[in-house]
């Protein structure tokens, strides 16, 4: 695949120019056997390209990745996998290998099999370059620094999935449930992280960070007679342990989406708590918590056809993306 990025930045001096862009190439490659339900072999191999502007070094990242999956007994499945990454900015040698080379492994513990329920603990000590058009785009008003070095990661993630659903013919008003908990912690000796510059201009530093994170997903499908009625919620928690403040970054998240379905017409309310975030690495400045209402309402009109508006803020509560804009 291949991809151009072109993006208007915000400065203060509009004669100083405020554009910047790179280029990325990135292709992918994988190869899966299987010899029955629970025996598997795959390979992946991903290859990325960035070209930077003038004065910054270009940047090659390759992941090539084989794993065996196989069952240990009968609810249980172990997937066992060995990396090998490449990346011309990680400036250390591993096990005698050149400068830029990565090897590293992955271990996952699944159930197999199970009617109502699913679990898994994972373990993937990776190495995770930097991806500007994931880090830079999700902020305004940024000045980007492109040369940052990759990440070493060591994640360990636990997941359990619990689903119920009505596939009888009785007159049940609940037709689905589903609860998923999810746990992660994760080690990262290049965490990414925004700081503020001359103008209050947004670029990024790294620096080592623990973090746990929590989240619980419930949604229920209800039935009323002839309609519908979709109910999800989630809560997100994450704990950093670090030197100084992660930035833009909130600590508890929630959303929350109703959804109405009768006929022709579907009505959708959605409530997002976006909480508060730090604004600098090194003092308590912060911006409040806020709570968001959309209303959006969609017409059927033919088979392919949809009638469809939305309410924004409903609650026309006041807040900031970014400090002082």
């Amino acid at each position: 695949g291949a991809q151009y990025v072109h993006r208007l930045i915000a400065a203060q001096d509009i004669n100083a120019g405020g554009r910047s862009e790179f280029y990325k190439i990135n292709g992918q490659l994988g190869w899966e056997s299987i010899s029955d339900a629970s025996n598997e072999v795959r390979f992946k191999s991903i290859f990325a390209s960035y070209f930077y502007p003038y004065g910054v070094k270009n940047d090659v990242f390759v992941h090539n990745e084989i794993s065996l999956g196989f069952k240990v007994i009968e609810y249980f499945k172990l997937d066992l996998g060995a990396l090998i990454e490449y990346n011309q900015d990680f400036d250390k040698s591993v096990l005698g290998l050149p400068k830029g080379f990565f090897p590293s492994g992955k271990a996952q513990v699944s159930t197999s099999g199970l009617k109502y329920a699913y679990f898994v603990v994972s373990y993937l000590y990776d190495l995770v370059p930097f991806k500007p058009e994931d880090f830079y785009f999700e902020q305004k008003y940024i000045n980007p620094t492109y040369d940052l070095p990759p990440a070493r990661v060591h994640t360990v993630d636990a997941e359990t999935v619990i689903k119920i659903k009505n596939t009888s013919s009785s007159k049940k008003m609940l037709e689905a449930f589903q609860v998923k908990l999810k746990g992660t912690f994760q080690k990262n000796d290049n965490f990414y992280n925004y700081q503020s510059t001359t103008g209050n201009i947004l670029n990024a530093d790294t620096l080592p960070v623990a973090l746990f994170k929590a989240r619980s997903d419930v949604s229920f499908d209800l039935k009323i007679k002839s309609n519908k009625l979709q109910i999800s919620m989630n809560y997100e928690y994450i704990y950093y342990k670090a030197d100084v403040n992660i930035t833009y970054r909130p600590v508890h998240a929630a959303e929350s989406v109703l959804k109405f379905i009768s006929g022709l017409v579907e009505i959708e309310l959605e409530h997002k708590l976006m909480g508060r975030v730090y604004t600098d690495p090194e003092n308590d400045s912060t911006l409040d918590a806020v709570l968001l209402g959309n209303l959006g309402f969609q017409y059927k009109l033919y088979d392919s056809f949809f009638l469809y508006s939305k309410v924004d803020n409903f609650y026309n509560n006041k807040y900031n993306y970014r400090e002082l804009y």
